[in-house]
């Protein structure tokens, strides 16, 4: 028979082993906190401060004029280097200490005036491909504004004046800034609670299975799932303190980033998601025989897809059909859709209400599977 006094004793049990082990306690409060603060201030896709070089064969004001709109792009691009020698720039760009190139050729500014097209040349290291791609868009916008500018200057000498036919009002919703932070702190929370708190519990029952402290529990009249659940409360508890302690530490560190939905839902989820994600690490704990593998186990199976499949830092409708399907199948994926809504949206439940919907069946399909896997013998 189900008995709430017999999950109460193994969870109590389960707390004074870790009382008695406070570096482990430590490290469940402490390892959130010491990869979220890296990941929080390195992961930035804001492509600023690009090392430019100006090899500017034509060196008149036409030419001037034309690079003024490089430097007065707010923080786009620092030029560093400002040469008319295309050998020297290149050889800075092989050696990575330009980001790019752009060369005026001769003749500038008088093909300009008779009206000639001029080609300018744009030399990027494409080491990095999506930063290089960013940089030449940046120079296509900016080569755009000076033929614009050269465009009504013809026109007003001619005395006449023309405005553009077509006009794009922009009205960018949630991320109104287009800063990066906004939309990658948020998801580092569920993101790192994917795999600490699974890693953490998967390690509770392997380690009495190596030790042999689990035949106490095979001699005892306690059932499996009064087993399981005692075992998940305390790493459950761990795992939901550590989602509040990155919660707190993000709104302090990055106060920039809004947070326009509802607390009481954003913690309501982070309790379901912690469930989940303990639940997870008991899956591996049954099914594994040693603390090393599970450690393995853990890594490959948690942090890598959590990083690469989830809603994170690229839309999952991005992502091929089989990445797509794999995805759906994580529930660190609905954890970050909530957690970006919440952060970014005004509203409630009617944006990611199946997402919580899904948490829920994590919550209660991985410990339910953990309780059929996990055999009582001797």
């Amino acid at each position: 028979m189900f008995s709430i006094k017999r999950i109460y004793a193994v969870t109590k049990r389960e707390y004074l082993e870790l009382r008695r082990n406070t570096l482990y306690v430590y490290m469940a409060f402490l390892s959130p906190l010491i990869l979220f603060l890296p990941f929080a201030f390195g992961l930035n896709v804001d492509t600023n401060n690009v090392l430019i070089g100006i090899c500017d064969m034509d060196n008149t004001p036409v030419s001037r004029d034309f690079i003024t709109v490089f430097e007065t792009t707010g923080g786009y691009f620092i030029i560093k280097e400002y040469k008319n020698d295309y050998n020297t720039m290149d050889a800075a760009v092989k050696s990575g200490e330009l980001e790019a190139v752009m060369v005026i050729p001769e003749h500038f500014s008088k093909n300009l005036k008779n009206g000639r097209k001029v080609n300018v040349q744009l030399l990027v290291n494409a080491l990095y491909s999506t930063r290089a791609e960013t940089i030449g868009n940046y120079i296509e916008g900016g080569v755009a504004q000076f033929n614009n500018k050269l465009q009504k200057q013809y026109l007003s000498s001619k005395g006449h004046t023309v405005s553009a036919p077509i006009k794009v009002y922009h009205a960018v919703w949630f991320n109104e800034t287009l800063e990066s932070n906004n939309f990658m702190i948020p998801p580092i929370i569920p993101v790192l609670l994917y795999f600490l708190p699974p890693l953490i519990s998967s390690l509770c029952i392997v380690k009495e299975k190596e030790i042999g402290s689990i035949m106490a529990f095979y001699c005892s009249p306690i059932t499996k799932a009064e087993y399981i659940i005692g075992k998940m409360i305390p790493y459950a508890v761990i795992a939901y303190i550590d989602f509040i302690i990155l919660f707190i530490v993000a709104r302090l560190l990055f106060m920039d980033v809004p947070f326009r939905g509802s607390l009481f839902n954003l913690l309501i989820a982070s309790f379901i998601y912690s469930i989940a994600t303990t639940g997870l690490g008991l899956l591996l704990s049954v099914t594994m025989e040693s603390q090393v593998a599970t450690i393995m186990v853990c890594f490959v199976g948690t942090m890598i897809p959590a990083f690469g499949f989830s809603d994170a830092f690229d839309a999952v409708s991005t992502k091929g059909e089989g990445a797509q399907v794999f995805s759906k199948m994580l529930a660190v994926t609905y954890a970050v859709k909530i957690v970006k809504d919440i952060f970014l949206k005004e509203g409630g439940w009617a944006h990611y209400w199946q997402s919580v919907l899904m948490l829920i069946g994590f919550a209660i399909f991985l410990p339910a599977l953990a309780i059929i896997l996990f055999k009582k013998k001797m």
